[in-house]
Protein backbone atom coordinates (compact mmCIF):
# COMPACT_ATOMS: atom_id res chain seq x y z
CA UNK A 1 0.00 0.00 0.00
CA UNK A 2 3.00 2.45 1.21
CA UNK A 3 4.08 2.34 -2.63
CA UNK A 4 0.72 2.47 -4.09
CA UNK A 5 0.29 6.11 -2.04
CA UNK A 6 3.98 7.24 -2.48
CA UNK A 7 3.29 6.66 -6.17
CA UNK A 8 0.00 8.57 -6.40
CA UNK A 9 0.95 11.30 -4.01
CA UNK A 10 4.12 12.52 -6.94
CA UNK A 11 1.32 12.24 -9.58
CA UNK A 12 -0.66 14.90 -7.51
CA UNK A 13 1.34 17.17 -5.88
CA UNK A 14 1.57 15.11 -2.97
CA UNK A 15 -2.14 14.38 -2.41
CA UNK A 16 -3.77 11.23 -1.88
CA UNK A 17 -7.34 10.73 -2.70
CA UNK A 18 -10.04 7.95 -1.08
CA UNK A 19 -11.09 7.75 -4.86
CA UNK A 20 -7.33 7.68 -6.23
CA UNK A 21 -6.79 4.84 -3.75
CA UNK A 22 -9.80 2.82 -4.39
CA UNK A 23 -9.41 3.13 -8.64
CA UNK A 24 -5.68 0.83 -7.33
CA UNK A 25 -8.20 -1.42 -5.62
CA UNK A 26 -7.31 -0.63 -2.22
CA UNK A 27 -10.65 0.71 0.12
CA UNK A 28 -11.02 3.53 2.23
CA UNK A 29 -10.55 1.74 5.43
CA UNK A 30 -7.10 0.98 4.35
CA UNK A 31 -5.78 3.81 3.47
CA UNK A 32 -7.52 4.89 7.24
CA UNK A 33 -5.65 2.96 8.48
CA UNK A 34 -2.34 3.39 6.67
CA UNK A 35 -2.43 7.16 7.99
CA UNK A 36 -2.97 6.19 11.24
CA UNK A 37 0.25 3.81 11.33
CA UNK A 38 1.88 6.84 9.48
CA UNK A 39 0.92 9.48 10.66
CA UNK A 40 4.90 10.87 10.15
CA UNK A 41 4.18 10.89 6.10
CA UNK A 42 0.48 10.94 5.92
CA UNK A 43 -2.34 12.85 7.16
CA UNK A 44 -5.69 13.62 6.83
CA UNK A 45 -6.75 17.23 5.12
CA UNK A 46 -10.68 16.53 5.23
CA UNK A 47 -12.74 15.27 2.47
CA UNK A 48 -11.28 12.07 1.79
CA UNK A 49 -8.03 13.97 1.13
CA UNK A 50 -4.67 13.19 2.53
CA UNK A 51 -1.34 14.73 2.10
CA UNK A 52 2.06 13.02 1.74
CA UNK A 53 4.66 14.95 3.24
CA UNK A 54 8.02 15.58 1.86
CA UNK A 55 6.53 13.81 -1.31
CA UNK A 56 9.48 13.45 -3.53
CA UNK A 57 9.87 17.12 -6.06
CA UNK A 58 6.90 18.36 -4.59
CA UNK A 59 7.05 21.77 -3.56
CA UNK A 60 4.62 22.01 0.00
CA UNK A 61 2.76 25.15 -0.85
CA UNK A 62 1.86 23.36 -4.30
CA UNK A 63 0.50 20.44 -1.85
CA UNK A 64 -1.72 22.40 0.24
CA UNK A 65 -3.24 24.33 -3.04
CA UNK A 66 -3.66 20.85 -4.18
CA UNK A 67 -5.34 19.99 -1.46
CA UNK A 68 -7.89 22.58 -1.14
CA UNK A 69 -8.22 21.99 -4.94
CA UNK A 70 -8.81 18.26 -4.52
CA UNK A 71 -11.46 19.25 -1.33
CA UNK A 72 -13.81 21.34 -2.99
CA UNK A 73 -13.79 19.18 -6.86
CA UNK A 74 -12.80 18.94 -9.92
CA UNK A 75 -14.01 22.20 -11.63
CA UNK A 76 -12.76 24.43 -8.70
CA UNK A 77 -9.76 26.48 -9.00
CA UNK A 78 -7.88 29.22 -6.98
CA UNK A 79 -9.12 32.74 -7.37
CA UNK A 80 -8.19 36.62 -5.66
CA UNK A 81 -5.78 36.36 -3.22
CA UNK A 82 -4.94 33.23 -3.37
CA UNK A 83 -3.32 33.35 -7.15
CA UNK A 84 -1.06 36.10 -5.75
CA UNK A 85 0.17 34.22 -3.06
CA UNK A 86 0.88 31.38 -5.58
CA UNK A 87 2.81 33.54 -7.98
CA UNK A 88 4.76 35.04 -5.03
CA UNK A 89 3.28 38.62 -5.87
CA UNK A 90 1.95 41.68 -3.83
CA UNK A 91 2.58 40.36 -0.03
CA UNK A 92 -0.17 38.74 -0.55
CA UNK A 93 -0.24 36.06 2.60
CA UNK A 94 -3.96 35.70 2.65
CA UNK A 95 -5.59 34.07 5.76
CA UNK A 96 -7.50 31.53 3.93
CA UNK A 97 -7.31 29.38 0.44
CA UNK A 98 -9.56 31.13 -1.87
CA UNK A 99 -11.19 28.60 -3.98
CA UNK A 100 -14.43 29.02 -6.55
CA UNK A 101 -16.38 26.18 -7.42
CA UNK A 102 -19.53 25.95 -9.31
CA UNK A 103 -20.48 23.12 -7.21
CA UNK A 104 -22.27 23.61 -3.58
CA UNK A 105 -20.36 21.79 -1.23
CA UNK A 106 -22.19 20.40 1.79
CA UNK A 107 -19.62 18.70 4.14
CA UNK A 108 -17.27 20.49 6.61
CA UNK A 109 -14.02 22.03 5.58
CA UNK A 110 -10.76 22.96 6.85
CA UNK A 111 -11.26 26.67 8.60
CA UNK A 112 -7.68 27.72 6.39
CA UNK A 113 -10.24 27.25 3.21
CA UNK A 114 -12.52 29.32 1.80
CA UNK A 115 -15.12 28.32 -0.70
CA UNK A 116 -16.96 30.81 -3.21
CA UNK A 117 -19.54 28.86 -4.74
CA UNK A 118 -20.16 30.24 -8.35
CA UNK A 119 -22.17 28.70 -10.80
CA UNK A 120 -20.67 30.42 -13.66
CA UNK A 121 -17.63 28.53 -14.68
CA UNK A 122 -14.30 30.71 -14.96
CA UNK A 123 -13.73 30.92 -18.50
CA UNK A 124 -9.72 32.39 -17.68
CA UNK A 125 -8.78 29.57 -16.05
CA UNK A 126 -4.79 28.59 -15.87
CA UNK A 127 -3.15 25.07 -14.97
CA UNK A 128 0.28 25.95 -13.98
CA UNK A 129 1.97 22.33 -12.02
CA UNK A 130 -1.08 20.89 -12.16
CA UNK A 131 -2.84 23.63 -9.76
CA UNK A 132 -5.96 24.82 -11.19
CA UNK A 133 -6.27 28.88 -10.85
CA UNK A 134 -8.03 32.23 -12.20
CA UNK A 135 -6.06 33.72 -14.61
CA UNK A 136 -3.45 36.34 -13.07
CA UNK A 137 -5.33 39.64 -14.71
CA UNK A 138 -8.88 38.46 -13.08
CA UNK A 139 -7.05 37.46 -9.46
CA UNK A 140 -5.64 41.20 -9.46
CA UNK A 141 -9.18 42.60 -10.19
CA UNK A 142 -10.72 40.32 -7.53
CA UNK A 143 -8.10 40.47 -4.35
CA UNK A 144 -9.71 43.42 -2.95
CA UNK A 145 -8.63 42.16 0.30
CA UNK A 146 -4.69 42.67 -0.56
CA UNK A 147 -4.11 46.55 -0.27
CA UNK A 148 -3.88 48.18 -3.54
CA UNK A 149 -0.47 49.48 -3.55
CA UNK A 150 0.93 45.84 -2.86
CA UNK A 151 -0.92 44.65 -5.85
CA UNK A 152 0.35 48.40 -8.70
CA UNK A 153 3.83 47.17 -7.16
CA UNK A 154 3.06 43.57 -7.65
CA UNK A 155 1.38 44.21 -11.53
CA UNK A 156 5.25 45.96 -12.18
CA UNK A 157 6.53 42.91 -10.95
CA UNK A 158 4.21 40.54 -13.03
CA UNK A 159 5.32 42.15 -16.27
CA UNK A 160 8.72 42.07 -15.34
CA UNK A 161 8.70 38.57 -15.23
CA UNK A 162 6.40 38.32 -17.78
CA UNK A 163 3.69 36.83 -16.23
CA UNK A 164 1.66 39.80 -17.84
CA UNK A 165 1.83 41.33 -21.39
CA UNK A 166 2.41 45.30 -21.25
CA UNK A 167 -0.91 45.46 -22.44
CA UNK A 168 -2.48 43.42 -20.14
CA UNK A 169 0.04 45.08 -17.18
CA UNK A 170 -1.18 48.67 -18.59
CA UNK A 171 -4.43 47.94 -18.17
CA UNK A 172 -4.76 46.65 -14.79
CA UNK A 173 -2.88 49.70 -13.36
CA UNK A 174 -5.63 51.96 -15.20
CA UNK A 175 -8.57 49.65 -13.62
CA UNK A 176 -7.03 49.45 -10.01
CA UNK A 177 -6.26 53.10 -9.79
CA UNK A 178 -10.26 54.03 -10.78
CA UNK A 179 -11.41 51.48 -8.72
CA UNK A 180 -13.35 50.54 -11.21
CA UNK A 181 -14.02 46.80 -11.87
CA UNK A 182 -14.56 45.76 -15.80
Amino acid sequence: MENAVLDVAKKNNGIVTVKDIKALGYSESALRQFARRNDDIIGKQGGGVYMVYDADGVDPRDASYAAALAMTGDESYLSGSSVLDFYNLANANPRWTTVRTPHHISRKLPGWLRVIHDRRQSRNVDVIRGIRLQNLSDAFLEAKDTRLDYRLEAVDEAEQRNLLSPIQADMLRDVLKKGVIV
